[in-house]
This record gives C-alpha cells, structure tokens and sequence, in this order.
C-alpha cells in the first residue's frame, strides 16, 4: 500500500473545510407546543374507563365521515391507478355530496334540482358540468346548519379583536366569547364529561369534512381554503380554553395561526393505498466498491514518424491555402425620349336663307232635323243648316347661319434625350495561410533521423469498499446527448453569426404637395429650389379689344347697308395671340347701332297692322353667343350708343350675355360673325374681359409637378442605385462568413477539457438521467412534472440611482464628458420564498439521500441507439482523453448508484409517494437524516472519504494522440517525482513554522496580554 500513498493525494492538499463547526443536537419538542401549533382530525373518547385523544378512523367503510368513505371505497377498494379516468370517476362521486342546482329561469319541469341564485355564484366557489352548477361550501356561513358552527363568527371576531393587542388578555375575556356562544359555557360546549360533546364533535366533523372535500376539489377549480381553516381554528382555540386559560395575547396569536394536518388519504389519494409514484426498486444491499484510478505519468509509446535529413541536404516544405472571391457589380441606364406635335386649322362659314309662304283654306257645311211631341196629338218639326269658308296666308323669313371650324395640330418638334450611366465595383476577398517547414542539413555532421513517438498515459487503479449500501441500477440511453447541444448552442451563442442584410428600404418620390397647391407663392420658391427657370407662373387674366384683321383698327363698322327684310351676316377676322387657355368671363362693347323706321302693312280687314321689320343685332364668335340684341318694338327710325365699359347695358341696349358658360378662346385668329336686320350702319369695338381656365391652369400645374417629380425621381434614383450595390456588397460579406462557420467541423466543438474536468461532465450528465429515473422530472413527458417548471426566481422593480455618463457634444466646440446620479427602474431577481421552500425541500432530499460522488458506470457501444444515429456517434473522437470519447460515442450506459447510509427507507416512502423526508420538512440538527455542510462538501471534494481500499492496486496504460520527439532533451513529466518533490517542500515550510517562537500580538488600547508579564 505504500505506493499507493506516494501517488494519492497528499494530506497537505486536503483543506480542513467548516472543521470548527461543533453539531449539537436539539431537545426534544415539547408535545403541548406540537398541539398548539397543529390541528388534528381528532377526538376524546371514552377507552377502557379513561379519556383518550384518538385520531378519527377514516380508512374504514362504517366511519363517521362521509367524504372519508367515499373516497376510501373509490380509491382503496375499488383499486384504480391514478390516470384521467380515475381522477374523473372520483370527481363523479365527490358531486355526490353536493346540491345540484339550476337556474331560476331553467327550474321549471326540473324538481330535482334547486333553483340557484345567480348571486351565489360571486360569493362562493363553483363548479359547473353542463347547465348544472354546484357551489362550493367553501365559508362557516355554508355549515350553518350545526349549532356550534353557526356561533364560530361570531367567536372568531371576539379572538381576533383580542389577539390584536398585546400584553395580557383582559379578565372579560372567557366572558365576552360565552357571550359570542350564545350565553354557552365554553367548557360544556367543549367536554361533555371527559369526553368532546356530540355538539363539539358535530361541528370539528363537519368542518374537517369540508376541508377534505375542498382539498381534492382544487384540482378542477381554485378557491379558498382560509374561511373553514378559520373555523377550525375557533375550535381550536375553545378546546384549549375548556382545559387551561389563555393568559396572554402571544398565546391567543399563536392558536389562531395552527395549522389543519390534512390527512393522507386526501393528500395522496392514489398513492396512498398501494399504487407507488415510482415502481423501480433496488437491485439489493451489497458492498459498494468502486474503482478508483489516477494519472501516474507519461510514457514513450511505438514510433508515429520518422524523418531523415540526409547531410547537406536541405528539406523545405510549403503549405499554401488560399481562398479568393472576386465580385463585379456594374449597372448601365439609358433613357430616351421623343415627341411630334402637328397643329393645323380650317375655319368654314355658311349663310342660308329661306323663305316659306303657307296658304291655308277651310270649307264646311252642316245641316240639322229634329221633331219633338207635345201633350196634344200634334208633331212639331226644325229643320236648319249652315256654310262656311275661310281663307288665310303665312309667310315665314328663315335665316341660317351655319359655321364650323376644323382644327389639326401639326406643330413639329422632336425632343430626343438619352442618359447613360455606367458603374463597375469590384470586390475581392482573399485569405492566405502559409506554412514552412525546412530541415537544414547542409553544414551538419552526418545523416539525420528524426524518430517521433506516441505519447501513452499511465494510470494507477485500486479497488475502494464503502460498505453495505441499497444501491439502484439504470441503462440509460446516449449519456452524451444533452451535453453535446448544450455545446453546440453555446458555440451559436458564442459565434458572432453573421446576420443577412436586410434588403434595402428603396426611397419613393413622396413630394409634400399635390399640383394645386401650386400657387405663385409656392411656385416661387419651387423655382428657386429646383432652378425652374425656364418657367413663370402663368398670367390668369387678360383684357383684349379684338382689332379688325383687314383694317387693323379695333373697330368693326358697316354703313348704308340696303333696305333688306332679310337677315345679313358680316364676318370678320379678328387676330390675337398668346389666349389658348383662356375663357371668356365678360364682353364690353363700345359704339353705335342704327336702325330704320318700322314698316306698316294693312291687312285685309280693316284695322289690322302687320309688322314685318324685326330690330336684330346678333355677335357670335367662333361659333359662341358674344352679343345679341332682339327687338321689334320701335316703330321709329332710331339708333343705340353702347357706352365703354359697362357690363350694364341702358335699357334700350345690348345686352351682355351671362358669364357663365365660360367661352373658350382657340388659336390665334378668332371669326366674328356680325348677324342683324333692318340695321343701316354700325360701328362697334368689342373688348373681352379673359381669364385663364381652369383646366389650363391644372395643366400647367401638372406640368411643374411632373418636372419637380422627375428631378426628386432622379436624384431618389441615384440614392437606391447606392443602397443596391451597399447590399449587394453586404451580401457577398455574409455569404463569405456563413461560408466559414460551415467550414467548422463539428467534431471540433465537441472537445473535452482537462480530464478532471471530463469525469465532473459525466458524472453531472449521469446524475441527471438518473434523477429523472428517480423522481420522473428532466424527462420528455411533462405529465408528472412538478420541479422541472416550478419558477423559484422572480423580480422586483426598483428605482435604483446609478451613477452615469453623459457625454455633450457642442458644434465647433469639444466634446464634455460629464458623471451625473439619475435614477433608473432595475428588475431585482428576488427568490420566490414559497415556491423556493417547497422546491429546496426535494432538491436538498434528492442531493443527499444517493451518492452521486461514487456510482459506478461502463458505456455501451454506439450501436444501442437507433441506427439514424450511428453516424454521428461512431464519428466523435476525443484524443486526449479516450475515457471522454467512450462517452461522447456511447449509446447507452449502465450505472449503479448508491443510496446514502440511513436514507433507505426515506428513499423508499419517497419512491411510493413522491413525498422527500418522510412527507415531513427537512431534517433539523441531531435527526439520523440530518447531513452537516461539512460533511457533504467533504463528500464532493474527496471522492475517498468513509472508503478503504481493498486488494492490491494496478497499472495500465492508455494511448493518446500526443507525439514526442525520441531522445529529446526535454524528457516527458514525471508526475510521481514532482509530486513526492512538492510534498518535501510543504513538509519543510510546516517544520520551519513549528520551530519560530509564538509572539503574543500587541493588545488594543494599551492593554498588556497576560502571557507577555513576567514574574
């Protein structure tokens, strides 16, 4: 054994951790104080003659709880396992003891169920199955029905007034609470002799009972416990003051806080009556011994090269590798456009007329015969008749002026404009390694062989017995399989991975005004945005006297026109420039019209005037009404002043047609057509009042918005054009990296660590696999999930004030960098207290009831997988550590894993009810499960501890990948020598520290320490 010593860990390594802490066991709890801080199904009855405290029976078919018989008979007798079904089954019978109800307004033709009281439902918990409700007795108000429960609020407001104050209770006190019992004694309520009253017993029945039922029913809906608790403990508090009084407000306080024990029949339901929570057993009691081993050394293994130089020779060796990518963006435009306009015109005037003379005659006769009788016998006969004819003549004057106006634009102008635009990007990206390697030779002494060797580990094993031990087995599958993802998303993590660019936000032309808006202020400053100057806001309105095209004067005169009845038209030319698009709004004429006497015919009968002259001055341009005077009621000679300028014609005059509809003014020569009658001269000069229209002026807005546009459009191109290439750019950079990341092999991300670090991976890994054999968490089914999801962290917002940095930054000013306090929310992570209790509980029993330090595990091959699989295993490798490669390419391992002394049975109740510690709370000091801290960190650190070693230890060797050059002059580490060598050291420091004399430290405040003063 004595080398073993030399090689095992030495005694100066081993820290003494919490060796200072001294373990006392408590007293005992005193029974009085477990009686008052917990409530118990219990009753005193009468047993032999003697007043006994016994537990109600309720695992019996004939016990005095209903609920307690039901659920005995559902769970126990029946004998279903927990499953949907069973857990449904027994919600069917729990109804049972529940009143069904319906609606008021469904009751009708439904006696078997009371009617329900919609407001019940927002005082109390409820159930609902179909249109069928059942609510909940979930307050003392519900059980009124027992004597003693319908006083307990009453009481319960008494206690609780009490309790709020401190010090001694007041000697009123027994009186006031007789009072809330109705003017009962408390000790007659309570006892009935020596035993509880049935009046007791009745209502501690009653609310236990609907404790239990509410305990299961919360599984199907949440509710409220507190109110029958409550109760409870007003029961509670009498039964304490029928045999002691209560002197203190503390001891009242601590009554009211007890808590109901639930029984487990309740508790566990299923589990209880023989179904386990786990069904896996040990494999046995036996010793456990395990195998352990340490790293002695490195040896020199077989040859893996040789290299020979020959002398003079000189061995160069050049590895190049290069990877290149070359990118060409080149974008070309081009734009070109053309326009042909032709404008021609051709004006056509007719003039037509018509006279039409209509001779109308009407002949007719009649005739008439009538007889009549009269009283005597006489016959009276009439006889009569007629003749008519008449004779008249029309004569009708038509005049017809017919004008048309044929218009083709044929102006010429070709605009050809062609844009080129060419743009080229290349892009290169290249990475070279290069690699030399050069044997030199040619000044040496002879022939050189370079002999390179594999590097094999050297172990020491030996056989360690920890005793007798209840110990589990498992075969679990791919022990490796969490810890390679957790790897591989920790290097995605880890990984700068590169993102794809997002594709370009190309810019639309999104101008801040619509082409009305274009006023002349705003044209203003578009023009002087955009260098409109080719451009001017358009003049709106015109005054134009229309000139004569013949005599170029701005008069259109005609004089000693012949006597005519008939209609004649003149026509004019009238040339003007620059009115397309423009309406005319108003008509001023100026000048003079004369007219001649009226002319009077006779007609056949006398006394009769016909008129045949008719006063008619008709102006028409292009074809549109411009002036019309129409009148025949001047029998005289006369003539008409227009006067300038005057929308108003006078009374006799012309008069100006309405503005609207507007008339549109086309081309530059405008013909006029002068229409009149019975006129012997005129002279007339005609001023048109013009304004631009409005769809002209829509389309010069058109006009300046397209070109705006187009400039916006240009340059919003010119800025797309830049972010396509940018992402193309970007682009290739991401292709390129993703391009590296898959050149990763996988097996590279799936290395080990330093060996110690290794064994700590498996055993983690191993421990957690088995746990979820164990304690059916960390599985893939969630069903029977109760740790893995428990949340024990949450948070909590403060307004934490942290000291920040505010930089500033001032145009053409340096940047100051100031520290200023500002508050700020910050989310504390803060434990869960209740969820972190109830978790602690199983993780403290689950860490310390197995020695996870010693199980003991062989791997099986790759092949126990499904054979999707065997690739990817058989493929890992793990040079430096072949222990961590059986791991890595392991399809199924065997462990066997001790239970830790006197945790046998405690893993056994566990293992049926799912229950750590006996169904109670953690061991305190002085319990047999109890574990000190420094006993279970020396567990984790010294994986030796309580063992001793049996047999006689070995040695074997396991080749690495390692290479050493043969006969080198630096010698593979001899760990045996170092660490004999380090223990010397430590020893000779611990001896020269014994040898120095202790020096007594100096007292404070002048204070002399008694081992200083001499005699």
């Amino acid at each position: 054994m004595a080398d073993i010593a030399d090689t095992g860990p030495q005694e100066s390594e081993r820290l003494p951790i919490l060796d200072f802490l001294v373990v006392r066991p408590p007293r005992a709890v005193d029974p009085g104080v477990l009686r008052r801080s917990y409530i118990r199904d219990d009753l005193i009855v009468l047993f032999d003659k003697e007043a006994v405290r016994k537990d109600v029976e309720l695992q019996v078919a004939d016990g005095p709880s209903e609920i307690g018989k039901l659920v005995y008979g559902k769970v126990c007798c029946e004998g279903l396992p927990p499953s949907d079904k069973a857990m449904e089954s027994l919600f069917q019978v729990l109804l049972t003891l529940l009143t069904p109800r319906v609606a008021a307004s469904c009751h009708e033709g439904r006696s078997e169920y009371e009617p329900l009281d919609i407001s019940e439902l927002e005082r109390h918990a409820h159930l609902k199955v179909g249109d069928v409700y059942y609510v909940l007795p979930d307050t003392i108000e519900q059980i009124l029905g027992v004597p003693v429960v319908g006083r307990l609020p009453a009481v319960l407001t008494v206690l609780r007034t009490a309790a709020a104050r401190t010090g001694k209770l007041p000697p009123s006190f027994p009186a006031q609470v007789e009072s809330a019992l109705g003017g009962a004694n408390i000790v007659q309520t309570v006892y009935d002799g020596p035993v509880h009253s049935g009046w007791f017993g009745e209502a501690k029945r009653a609310l236990f009972d609907a404790l239990y039922l509410l305990y299961i029913l919360r599984r199907w809906c949440p509710l409220d416990l507190s109110p029958i608790i409550d109760g409870l403990r007003a029961l509670h508090v009498l039964e304490h003051m029928a045999t002691q009084p209560l002197v203190t407000t503390e001891e009242l306080g601590t009554l009211l806080v007890a808590k109901p024990v639930v029984h487990p029949m309740f508790a566990k339901l299923f589990r209880y009556c023989g179904t386990p929570f786990n069904e896996i057993r040990p494999v046995g009691v036996a010793d456990l011994k395990v195998v352990k081993q340490w790293l002695v050394g490195y040896r020199d293994g077989e040859i893996s090269d040789i290299h020979n130089v020959m002398l003079g020779e000189l061995k160069k060796r050049h590895h190049r590798v290069l990877s290149k990518t070359e990118d060409v963006f080149s974008s070309t435009s081009e734009e070109e456009n053309e326009t042909t306009t032709d404008t021609g015109s051709t004006t056509r005037f007719e003039v037509k007329n018509e006279c039409e003379r209509v001779v109308k005659e009407q002949l007719g006769a009649n005739a008439n015969l009538s007889l009549s009788y009269g009283q005597a016998p006489s016959v009276v006969v009439n006889i009569g008749g007629g003749f008519t004819w008449s004779r008249s003549e029309d004569r009708t004057d038509k005049a017809a002026l017919n004008f048309s106006q044929d218009v083709v634009s044929k102006a010429v102008s070709r605009v050809q404009s062609r844009t080129v635009q060419l743009r080229s990007m290349t892009k290169l990206h290249e990475v070279e390694e290069r690699n030399e390697h050069e044997f030199h030779n040619e000044k040496g002494k002879g022939h050189v062989s370079g002999i390179y060797r594999w590097v094999d580990k050297e172990y020491r094993a030996q056989v360690f017995n920890y005793g007798r031990r209840m110990m589990f087995e498992f075969v679990l599958p791919e022990p490796s399989a969490f810890w390679v993802q957790s790897r591989l998303r920790q290097h995605e993590a880890e990984l700068p991975c590169p993102r794809p660019p997002d594709p370009p936000v190309l810019k639309t032309v999104q101008l801040p005004f619509t082409p009305p808006d274009i006023n002349p202020t705003y044209f203003a400053g578009l023009q002087q945005k955009y260098g409109l100057s080719g451009e001017s806001y358009p003049v709106m309105d015109k005054r134009v006297t229309l000139v004569n095209a013949e005599t170029n004067k701005a008069m259109f005169s005609r004089e000693g026109i012949p006597r005519d009845r008939h209609l004649i038209v003149d026509t004019y030319q009238a040339r003007v420039e620059g009115l397309d698009g423009f309406v005319v709004e108003k008509v001023r004429p100026a000048g003079r019209l004369q007219y001649r006497a009226v002319d009077k015919i006779d007609g056949p009968d006398s006394g009769q005037t016909a008129w045949f002259d008719r006063n008619l001055f008709h102006v028409t341009m292009n074809g549109w009404d411009l002036l019309r005077y129409d009148d025949s009621t001047h029998p005289t000679s006369h003539h008409l002043l227009v006067p300038p300028h005057n929308d108003v014609a006078p009374a006799d005059g012309p008069v100006p047609p309405a503005v609207g509809p507007k008339i549109p003014v086309e081309g530059d020569l405008l013909t006029l057509s002068f229409a009149h009658q019975d006129c012997t001269d005129y002279h007339l000069a005609i001023t048109l009042i013009l304004r631009r229209s409005d769809t002209a002026l829509a389309a010069w807005q058109q006009k300046i918005y397209s070109a705006v546009f187009a400039i916006e459009q240009k340059r919003v191109d010119a800025l797309n054009q830049e972010k396509e290439l940018d992402y193309r750019s970007r682009s290739i950079d991401y292709r390129n990296q993703v391009a590296e990341l898959s050149a990763v092999p996988v097996a590279e991300l799936l290395r080990g660590g330093p060996e110690a670090v290794n064994r700590e991976t498996i055993l983690t890994e191993l421990k957690r696999q088995c746990l979820a054999m164990i304690s059916k968490e960390f599985d893939a089914d969630h069903v029977d999930d109760v740790l893995t999801g428990k949340e024990t962290m949450g948070g909590r917002d403060f307004q934490a004030d942290t000291t920040r940095v505010k930089v500033t930054e001032v145009k053409d000013e340096p940047t100051c960098v100031t520290f200023y306090n500002g508050p700020r929310t910050v989310t504390y992570p803060l434990p869960l207290l209740g969820p972190a209790r109830d978790k602690g509980k199983h993780i403290q029993f689950l860490e310390q009831a197995f020695d996870w330090r010693q199980i003991s595990y062989v791997f099986y091959p790759y092949f126990w997988r499904v054979p999707e699989r065997w690739v990817e295993l058989s493929g890992r490798t793990e040079a430096t550590d072949p222990h961590f490669e059986a791991f890595l390419r392991a399809g199924a391992v065997r462990v066997l894993v001790p239970v830790s002394p006197q945790y046998d049975d405690s893993v056994e109740h566990f293992l049926c009810t799912r229950e750590p510690w006996f169904g109670g709370d953690s061991p305190v000091i002085g319990d047999s499960l109890y574990l000190p801290i420094h006993e279970e960190l020396r567990k984790q650190q010294d994986d030796r501890y309580h063992a001793e070693p049996e047999g006689e230890p070995w040695s074997f060797i396991v080749p690495t990948t390692l290479v050493h050059l043969h006969a080198s002059q630096h010698a593979l580490p001899d760990l045996v020598a170092e660490r004999a060598k380090d223990a010397d050291k430590d020893k000779g420091k611990q001896q020269q520290k014994d040898q120095q004399p202790s020096v007594p430290k100096p007292a404070p405040n002048g204070w002399t320490h008694p081992a200083a003063v001499r005699p």
